[in-house]
């Protein structure tokens, strides 16, 4: 009985979540223009930003799928700057991610929000 009740919560959590996603047009969303020029070759990161990245990871989050905790990538971040800075830079003039970067761990959240905007994030967060 209590399966019963479970499943029947886990389908309207879906069939709920999956409105949200629902399109009332079949119109594309616009085209935005380009924000920059540069290629992925010509940028390179200094061991400046990387030091402060790790400085200001905050160290309660949870681990993320390397399984290295936070607080651990904050307190050694002087000694794994000079690595970290090379790595990125490698693979940058190599114009290639590996794709175990591409990981996270994401959980779906459902909030009630207009059906026609599924991502209402501020001009400063919309782009990756």
């Amino acid at each position: 009985m209590a399966a019963a009740i479970n499943s029947n919560r886990s389908l309207d959590f879906w069939s709920e979540y999956s409105k949200v996603f629902t399109r009332k047009s079949n119109q594309l969303p616009p085209l935005f223009p380009s924000r920059t020029n540069l290629t992925l070759e010509t940028i390179t990161i200094t061991e400046e930003q990387v030091r402060s990245k790790l400085l200001s990871i905050d160290p309660f989050k949870p681990a993320g799928p390397d399984n290295i905790h936070p607080i651990v990538l904050k307190e050694k971040a002087s000694e794994i700057t000079p690595i970290l800075t090379n790595f990125f830079n490698k693979y940058i003039q190599a114009g290639t991610i590996p794709s175990h970067w591409k990981l996270a761990h994401i959980n779906p959240k459902y909030k009630k929000r207009q059906q026609e905007k599924p991502c209402q994030l501020p001009p400063n967060q919309s782009y990756l």
